[in-house]
């Protein structure tokens, strides 16, 4: 009989200033709650909260989050990223009619948690591409397709990031390793829509009490909720040639 560890601690802040973050299932719980916290705090539901007395503007475009069972064996159930639940829930959102335009002004971005550079195992990154917590959100790029970033996809990131003063990392794998993947460019390709990868560092992925930094995730939630008010402005500006 094999044995599961499981932990029963709850989750808790720790370090010498609080600084970090110790708790199970980080990968991909983490995401999942800095993009709706950055969904909750977008002006667009200011919008909706105060109704047509507010009179600014904040666009047409649909904010979403999608969160996806069975990313680590492969997306391929009837609820997971490689189902047809994904570009179903947008013809419906959107209308058969006026899809395929509507996936040319969209972008997606694909937020798993990234892994950190451990100081026992420096030697199994780029030396120009380690990854650390505390440093920002991690974009990630892989020529092998296993990201779906592109050069076009990262824009609208760099840009918010640069005005807010919200660091940023970059990280591609070893040529000499192997990379595990997300579901980005299963959405990506079977949706057709412009994707980026990206990823808060974290140490002690997949074990049973895994480390992230907390300032990581104040600096992506203020990331995420300026990203879902200004991706609009920011896309009408980007040409393309």
């Amino acid at each position: 009989m094999n044995p599961y560890l499981y932990d029963t601690n709850l989750s808790c802040q720790g370090g010498g200033l609080n600084e970090f973050i110790y708790s199970g299932r980080l990968d991909n719980l983490c995401s999942c709650y800095v993009l709706l916290q950055s969904l909750l705090n977008c002006k667009f539901n200011q919008l909706q909260q105060y109704g047509k007395n507010n009179n600014q503007q904040y666009g047409n475009n649909i904010r979403m989050i999608a969160c996806f069972d069975n990313e680590e064996v492969g997306s391929v159930s009837n609820r997971g990223a490689a189902s047809n639940m994904m570009i179903s829930t947008m013809k419906r959102l959107n209308g058969e009619k006026n899809f395929d335009a509507c996936i040319q002004k969209s972008i997606l971005i694909s937020c798993d948690m990234a892994h950190a550079v451990h100081p026992n195992y420096a030697s199994k990154h780029e030396k120009n591409h380690t990854p650390a917590i505390h440093k920002g959100l991690v974009i990630k790029y892989n020529s092998n397709q296993r990201y779906a970033t592109t050069m076009v996809s990262t824009f609208h990131l760099n840009a918010i990031s640069q005005k807010l003063n919200i660091p940023l990392q970059k990280f591609m794998v070893r040529n000499d390793s192997p990379c595990g993947s997300t579901i980005g460019p299963i959405l990506s390709a079977k949706c057709g829509i412009r994707t980026v990868d990206v990823g808060i560092a974290q140490l002690s992925m997949h074990s049973i009490r895994e480390i992230c930094g907390a300032k990581d995730i104040c600096d992506t939630i203020r990331l995420f909720t300026a990203y879902y008010e200004n991706f609009e402005t920011l896309d009408a500006g980007l040409k393309v040639d």
